[in-house]
């Protein structure tokens, strides 16, 4: 699974996509291991990523859909299932972030370098305001267990 994942990234990379990391993977980084099911992903919401998300989809045999040009990503309902059960999230906003620029996030970002791969990761501080804005139960706890572990981090 780690394998495919990395895989995703990479492909990513290679077609320029513009994205990053959010949800269950980017709680890990900043500290809390927990397993979460599904690869989040915000993406640019234009047509040239749009055209380079497909191409990457092709690439790492997800399959080409050209749907995915003009569809409209619904965070939790539009997802592609991978091997091991494994889902990846494709998102254009996420609640609690309307506010900010893809742009702006993306500059904010945590860079993480897997292997030769650069990762884009949600920073610290939007990850905390987008789960506290979900208000889930897991969300919940992802927020009381990174904040025990970052309280240096400004949040």
């Amino acid at each position: 699974m780690i394998t495919q994942i990395l895989n995703i990234w990479k492909s990513f990379q290679k077609h320029n996509v513009k994205y990053i990391t959010i949800g269950g993977f980017a709680v890990n980084i900043y500290g809390y291991n927990r397993n979460t099911g599904d690869l989040d992903i915000l993406i640019e919401d234009s047509i040239e990523n749009r055209k380079n998300l497909r191409k990457a989809f092709v690439d790492i045999g997800i399959g080409d859909f050209e749907s995915i040009e003009t569809m409209q990503f619904i965070p939790g309902w539009t997802d592609f299932t991978l091997d091991f059960g494994l889902r990846l999230d494709v998102m254009t906003s996420v609640k609690g972030l309307e506010d900010k620029s893809f742009d702006s996030l993306l500059s904010d970002a945590t860079i993480l370098m897997i292997g030769d791969t650069p990762v884009n990761f949600i920073d610290y501080k939007n990850l905390i305001i987008a789960k506290k804005s979900t208000n889930r139960l897991k969300d919940q706890l992802d927020i009381e267990e990174l904040g025990k572990l970052n309280d240096n981090i400004d949040s």
